[in-house]
């Protein structure tokens, strides 16, 4: 389907030259200490509704872990921003079909416990020079945010390209009508488009961070029924 008929909307997320201000930050924290005090509170209520009619142990398993991957997340998010930017990266060759396999097998795990699907296509060879652990963090954000906001029983694809010394990770979900005049405010800090979903709004402004570092860039694209993250990096 070409462009003109899906009404493709793209941004580019760019680095903010402004660190946060005092009121993003205090906004944020709050957020952040809400989103896991919700958390918390939904897993003493599993247990205690278990506790109190023990019938079904693994619906209170899932529903338990279900809450503790979410405060994982946000947890993980701490963990980014406050990690000093500055820190001295650590590259290595990594071979593309391999570590792209890995993380696929990983967050297929994520989304069937989530009632979601995780589907693929084929994995291309070569190689791309970068710090995994990095490329770990960021990619856990994204998919995390892709199984959270993809309807239950639905799909989320990854798309893995190999061009012209590029490599381009895309992650799509089902998304129906997101706003296209607010993609360019999905990578500013404290932004949050969907209060129906709990979380700091730090995720993707430190995804976006994080990628430059690796020398690469993130973007966001929609059409009425999707939406899509995209990571390009250098390849060796």
């Amino acid at each position: 389907m070409a462009d003109s008929e899906t009404q493709r909307a793209t941004v580019t997320g760019s680095l903010p030259d402004d660190n946060l201000t005092r009121e993003q930050l205090l906004l944020s924290m709050y957020a952040l200490s809400h989103t896991l005090q919700n958390k918390l509170s939904n897993i003493f209520a599993a247990w205690n509704n278990y506790r109190l009619a023990p019938s079904n142990p693994a619906e209170t398993l899932e529903e338990i872990m279900i809450q503790v991957q979410a405060m994982k997340t946000q947890v993980n998010n701490i963990y980014r921003f406050s990690k000093p930017q500055e820190d001295n990266l650590v590259k290595d060759i990594c071979s593309i079909a391999d570590y792209c396999s890995t993380a696929f097998s990983h967050y297929r795990q994520q989304a069937e416990l989530q009632h979601r699907t995780l589907t693929t296509s084929f994995f291309p060879k070569g190689s791309i020079y970068t710090d995994t652990s990095r490329l770990d963090l960021i990619l856990d954000n994204v998919f995390s945010n892709a199984i959270r906001y993809a309807p239950i029983n639905t799909n989320v694809h990854m798309e893995v390209a190999f061009f012209a010394g590029v490599l381009m990770m895309t992650v799509t979900n089902q998304f129906d009508h997101f706003p296209e005049d607010r993609l360019q405010d999905i990578f500013q800090p404290a932004v949050q488009l969907d209060h129906h979903h709990t979380g700091c709004g730090l995720g993707l402004y430190i995804c976006q961070k994080n990628i430059q570092l690796l020398g690469g860039t993130i973007s966001a694209t929609c059409t009425p029924q999707t939406f899509s993250i995209a990571i390009r990096l250098p390849a060796v």
